[in-house]
């Protein structure tokens, strides 16, 4: 049982369970640390959530293996009804108790519209268990999600209460866990993520831990939802109630070529370092993938600009006015 790689949410911040996000850079740097470690194991069959996330990561094994890959929607993300893309730093401004439940209460926890976790664990556990019957004998690879393997790891453990989540173990991106299904479920070992060359790439998880000059110890922005005075979509980015950044967004230009414009992206300067900036990155590709459009947009202004935008997946375009990046934010 594998989870997917580094996906859209985690890295800008969002709460994304049954929403079909993307994978970003660091995620296919993953999936590749994921191949290496099983070139030499053999498997019988590759089952996936149907989501885009896990079934990328699967190619890992199934495309270099010629396996077909077989998809099972049980296997997917838990449903986060409302939350769905929420940035996490609105949850936490607007429902910080229920984001405390969901954290070390989860069975107490409930959002208009989300499944369960005991839903999630009986789905789960069903299909693991129904995958094993089909493929008795053999090795199977799983690929789901994070809030999947965690409702699954508490049944298996019989862990109910708050008390006994310490014993859940955390999984990382692409982290596997070994199970043995002979009648039951073993858990021989879980979340081991020893493949992934460059660690455990936690810096972020660290950096938003550090307090930042005593605004919060938690590094989500939230958004002010406006207009600009030339009438463009703006976006103000809060830290708390401070002031963080602006996002301003173009949404006729490009709208026939299915593009969407960035014309405006800025950190307050004493708030640079601290991963704010990816943060308003997601927020356009949250606007623009609503309302359609498949390519992400922009002229930046300086190198250092640049260089940043390239790292998060932007490249070249040859098809709109130059200079110009842009990076595609359709699923395939």
């Amino acid at each position: 049982m594998i989870r997917h790689a580094e996906a859209e949410g985690n890295l800008y911040r969002r709460m994304h369970g049954q929403y079909d996000s993307l994978l970003t850079p660091r995620g296919y740097r993953q999936i590749e640390d994921l191949a290496g470690r099983f070139e030499s194991v053999h498997i019988d069959a590759v089952y996936s959530s149907d989501l885009f996330r896990a079934r990328e990561t699967a190619r890992a094994l199934y495309e270099r293996k010629k396996l077909p890959l077989i998809l099972e929607p049980r296997l997917r993300e838990l449903h986060f009804g409302i939350w769905e893309d929420m940035p996490f730093g609105e949850i936490l401004h607007s429902e910080g108790e229920r984001w405390q439940l969901f954290e070390f209460d989860p069975w107490r926890w409930s959002v208009e519209g989300a499944e369960t976790m005991e839903a999630v664990r009986a789905r789960v556990t069903e299909a693991i268990l129904d995958i094993a019957a089909k493929n008795d004998g053999g090795t199977v690879a799983l690929f789901t999600h994070g809030c999947a393997i965690r409702a699954f790891f508490c049944g298996v453990l019989g862990v109910t209460t708050p008390d006994g989540l310490d014993r859940i173990p955390y999984v990382w991106n692409t982290a596997v866990t070994r199970l043995i299904c002979d009648g039951g479920v073993t858990i021989d070992y879980s979340g081991d993520a020893s493949h992934i060359r460059s660690g455990l790439e936690m810096s972020g998880r660290d950096r938003r831990d550090r307090v930042l000059d005593g605004i919060t110890q938690t590094h989500h922005v939230r958004y002010a939802h406006g207009e600009s005075k030339s009438g463009k979509t703006l976006y103000r980015a809060l830290l708390g109630d401070t002031p963080a950044g602006v996002l301003e967004l173009d949404t006729e230009r490009g709208a026939g070529r299915g593009e969407g414009w960035i014309t405006g992206y800025e950190i307050n300067e004493a708030l640079r370092g601290f991963g704010l900036g990816v943060q308003l990155l997601g927020q356009a590709i949250s606007h623009y993938r609503a309302i359609g459009r498949e390519k992400l947009c922009l002229a930046p202004e300086s190198a250092e600009a640049a260089e940043f935008f390239i790292y998060h997946g932007f490249k070249g375009s040859g098809e709109s006015a130059a200079p110009a990046l842009e990076k595609s934010i359709a699923v395939r």
